[in-house]
């Protein structure tokens, strides 16, 4: 049978070794990932509902659209600043090209921070950000209703698109 949970701790953050089955080694959990998840899962809620709300108030369906895109992006920005956090605290190495270490410094964490949140940010939105504006369009052309009438009852595009899918 399953032995049950045994606490351990580690220098960085608390560890929890769980056995999941007699066949299976500790499967090792560290705080800091369960914090990082639930502070992304949290922020990515949060913003997209908000962003959801306010564009329903105000009317606006481009901010809708985007309002998966907003909590995606803020989902990734949060996980790596809630994983990363305390490389800007304690520094992260600096090594020389041929991999000698020099040092400890807090700016190279900090800047290596930023660039990845850029590039979280920036990543997601040629597939998150331009698809529903595109299926959008598509929906608004002549042919669309037409052939959507023919092929079946008309529907958003992006839901039988998803449909085909899976």
């Amino acid at each position: 049978g399953n032995r049950p949970i045994q606490k351990a701790h580690s220098n960085n953050a608390t560890s929890v070794n769980v056995l999941a089955t007699p066949w299976d080694s500790s499967i090792k959990i560290e705080r800091r990932a369960i914090h990082s998840y639930l502070g992304a899962v949290g922020a990515a809620m949060g913003v997209s509902l908000s962003v959801r709300s306010i564009s329903m108030r105000i009317k606006n369906k481009t901010l809708l659209l985007l309002a998966p895109v907003c909590g995606v992006v803020s989902a990734a920005v949060a996980n790596l600043y809630l994983t990363r956090k305390h490389e800007l605290e304690e520094g992260i190495e600096v090594e020389t090209p041929s991999g000698k270490c020099v040092g400890r410094s807090q700016i190279a964490a900090e800047k290596a921070i930023i660039e990845t949140a850029i590039s979280r940010a920036v990543l997601p939105l040629p597939s998150l950000g331009l698809t529903p504006f595109m299926f959008q369009y598509l929906e608004s052309a002549p042919w669309y209703h037409s052939l959507a009438r023919s092929v079946g009852t008309p529907g958003p595009l992006l839901v039988r698109y998803l449909g085909l899918m899976f």
